[in-house]
């Protein structure tokens, strides 16, 4: 029993699943995903999904014009849902919030490659504990249809990558590099403030 807790508390396969199972557990017991209108356009990302599956292209209000009020990467992957599920739908709000604890989930695993690169295996193994159940991640996962677990998750991930990629020259990881810093820039632009940093460490 014991060399079984110690394989369970050992393994990032288990801290993403259930770290995703607790946020699923939550999302149904509190039925997080019922929604009412008004709720859907009090997030801007769902303002601009709206528009794009109704057709008025990427505008934030009615008539409002073109926006750059968000990067597109996660208006669109909530317009997405709304064209699979229904526009406005409790079956799209489940969908976008699984999709939020997939990638806050899955953050736990990048924290804990992240601490055993930078640490040591028993600080990577409480790290992704913490944060496989750490209240206000579950919260944001739930609650929130914003892109704060996506950019979490991508900048763990080109964090990890960064430290992957001391001391190596091959050109399709650097160009992988570039595609993941491409795809930050068009999901949150804020996190481009760190690609200096991370390029002069590389340098």
């Amino acid at each position: 029993m014991g060399a079984l807790a110690v394989r369970i508390f050992h393994s990032t396969a288990r801290m993403v699943g259930l770290g995703l199972l607790a946020r699923i557990l939550y999302l149904v017991v509190f039925q997080c995903y019922v929604f009412e209108r008004g709720h859907w356009f009090s997030f801007e990302s769902c303002d601009i999904a709206y528009s794009l599956v109704s057709g008025r292209g990427y505008t934030l209000f009615a008539g409002g014009g073109p926006s750059a009020w968000l990067a597109p990467v996660y208006p669109w992957t909530i317009a997405i849902f709304f064209l699979l599920f229904g526009t406005l739908s409790h079956a799209a709000a489940f969908a976008v919030l699984s999709f939020n604890s997939l990638v806050a989930a899955l953050t736990s695993w990048t924290t804990y490659q992240i601490a055993r690169k930078a640490f040591s295996l028993s600080v990577a193994i409480w790290s992704g504990w913490i944060w496989a159940l750490w209240p206000p991640s579950v919260y944001y996962s739930v609650y929130w249809l914003w892109d704060t677990t996506l950019s979490a998750f991508l900048l763990s991930l080109v964090l990890l990558l960064t430290l992957a990629m001391q001391n190596d020259g091959r050109i399709l990881r650097w160009c992988l590099y570039g595609l993941l810093w491409g795809i930050i820039a068009l999901t949150n632009p804020s996190l481009l403030v760190w690609l200096p940093f991370s390029g002069s460490w590389l340098a």
